[in-house]
């Protein structure tokens, strides 16, 4: 297959076009790296430095390279500062939803390409019940887990009546790297509780753990670690999907390894791995965080075929140590 991967330069999207290319299928990547690496390219995918914004430059990228699948990976992706500035998240992530799809009818093609949309568990917000199942209530608690949702809702309305073919993943947590070591999570700032617990060891610094009373067996907050190389598969399987549908269909599905591992179960098993002891200190929850997020993966595993080959814990945090040992 081949593939236009948008924001390709950043963590999942990265990884995404170095499992495909491993998987021999072709790849171009449209970036304007002004959250993503261009380290993190793969050396043989084709490369367009542009924002989803510039329709003219997306449109032309689309008649040149002629995807079977667009990948859709560009977006701000942090709670917090969605928070602070929900104009902006509301301008990037659901006015990038509809330059594709306005880039893709100035294109006027015979055959629209698939859309893989890259969404997220925050459109469930807090759940009233666990695990998380794809018709769990949505009802997110953040400008970005609400221009997720917004922009799903947008797809399935061009799918049902543009004749495109998208599927929507909704990602739990994307975690660990590359098993070639070559790639891995480079985030800045970084707020992502693997990555730092590595900081942590590898600079010799304190740990803030957020929070040491919720309703979970050790006390600390509860979540669903996906390994970011069984992410970019699952993407590869909703691509084979949507290239046997017809035009029209539309569904989602939830990535996660199905169970939670918590913060303190983390830092354990990391010490094992880095054969030290990590410093932490306990500070106050922060708002908004639920003591537990786990999915169910029962509706991905039967139609998609999903089984997860690198997401128990111990495969996450190696393969995160190792890259974040080489300090980048």
């Amino acid at each position: 297959m081949k593939f236009l991967v948008l924001g390709g330069a950043g963590y999942v999207g990265s990884h995404f076009v170095w499992e495909a290319i491993r998987q021999k299928h072709t790849c171009a990547v449209l970036d304007d790296l002004s959250r993503g690496y261009s380290f993190l390219i793969h050396p043989r995918a084709t490369f367009v430095k542009a924002r989803v914004q510039d329709e003219a430059i997306l449109a032309q990228t689309i008649v040149d390279f002629t995807p079977d699948v667009i990948v859709n990976f560009a977006a701000f992706t942090y709670v917090d500062e969605s928070v602070r500035n929900p104009l902006m998240y509301f301008e990037n992530n659901v006015g990038g939803t509809l330059s594709i799809l306005k880039a893709i009818e100035q294109c006027a093609l015979k055959v629209k390409p698939a859309i893989v949309f890259s969404s997220t568990c925050a459109v469930y917000g807090q759940p009233k019940h666990l695990p998380i199942v794809e018709t769990s209530i949505k009802c997110p608690v953040s400008p970005y887990g609400t221009t997720k949702l917004m922009s799903e809702q947008i797809f399935e309305n061009f799918a049902r009546y543009g004749a495109n073919k998208i599927i929507c993943l909704r990602y739990f947590n994307a975690s660990g790297a590359d098993p070639s070591g070559e790639i891995g999570e480079s985030h800045d700032p970084e707020n992502h509780m693997i990555p730092n617990a590595c900081k942590a060891i590898l600079q010799n610094q304190s740990l803030k753990i957020f929070g040491s009373d919720y309703a979970t067996p050790d006390g600390t907050c509860l979540r669903d670690y996906i390994h970011v190389t069984d992410l970019a598969c699952a993407h590869l399987l909703a691509s084979e999907t949507l290239m046997n549908s017809k035009p029209g269909y539309f569904d989602s599905f939830n990535v996660g390894s199905g169970h939670g591992t918590s913060n303190l179960e983390i830092l354990q098993k990391l010490e094992l791995i880095a054969k030290t002891k990590i410093n932490y200190t306990f500070e106050e929850r922060r708002p908004g965080d639920p003591d537990q997020l786990f999915s169910d993966t029962t509706k991905i595993k039967n139609i998609l075929g999903f089984q997860p080959q690198h997401s128990d814990i111990t495969t996450i945090l190696s393969s995160a140590f190792t890259w974040h040992s080489r300090g980048k």
